[in-house]
């Protein structure tokens, strides 16, 4: 029998329903799987994130999740969800990309680019899929790159292609690079960009995380 745990969510990128937490929230869809949640206005728990301040009226344990380049506020906070090291009793590393649907894939999968004929065959460049406006490293790599070959940019930034790509992935598959930048760089901040070159088999140019060989192998 699952322990059942009196939970809340506040202040994520989300609508704050009930319905829209259990839809969207990943953090709720991760402590599913492990325990039977309650979601109530008085709870034992309040798991908030950056993007607002409704976690302060709440009296309970709270713990802090981002999926942005924010550093957790231990006198706001009991524990955290981060991107940070170290890991301790309080701090949580949780990486955004172990989130998405690719991240068991790629544990399963052997990589080998310098010998994948897949890569090889391909016949497209590298690719280029950004709509946040932040990041001028990796805007500033992909003009400079387009002075080499022209790099396809099928997001809001910089797109090239007269439409938005739809579906990312099968996207980059078609390419032998993909630009992985980050939109800043710290210690630890690793997102999505890597996994899904890595689970598309595209060859990621990556900036970002300096620390990023203690997650992935940098040959």
């Amino acid at each position: 029998m699952r322990q059942k745990i009196k939970i809340n969510f506040e202040d994520f990128w989300h609508h704050n329903s009930f319905v829209t937490i259990q839809k969207e929230n990943p953090i709720f869809k991760l402590l599913s799987s492990r325990f039977e949640l309650e979601l109530t206005n008085k709870p034992a728990f309040l798991v908030y994130s950056c993007f607002g301040k409704n976690f302060l009226k709440y009296n309970c344990v709270r713990i802090f999740y981002t999926g942005e380049n924010i550093r957790p506020d231990f006198s706001e906070c009991d524990y955290a969800f981060s991107f940070d090291y170290p890991i301790t009793e309080r701090n949580f590393r949780l990486p955004l990309y172990i989130l998405y649907d690719g991240y068991k894939e790629l544990k399963r999968k052997s990589l080998n680019f310098n010998s994948d004929k897949k890569i090889n065959k391909k016949q497209k460049f590298c690719n280029f899929v950004y709509s946040n406006k932040k990041g001028k490293e990796r805007v500033e790599f992909f003009e400079k790159l387009q002075k080499y070959k022209k790099v396809d940019s099928g997001g809001k930034i910089k797109n090239n292609l007269g439409y938005i790509v739809k579906d990312k992935l099968s996207f980059l598959q078609q390419y032998k690079f993909t630009i992985a930048f980050e939109n800043s760089s710290y210690p630890g901040y690793t997102t999505e960009k890597l996994l899904q070159a890595f689970v598309t088999n595209t060859i990621p140019i990556y900036w970002g995380n300096p620390l990023i060989h203690k997650e992935f192998n940098t040959n």
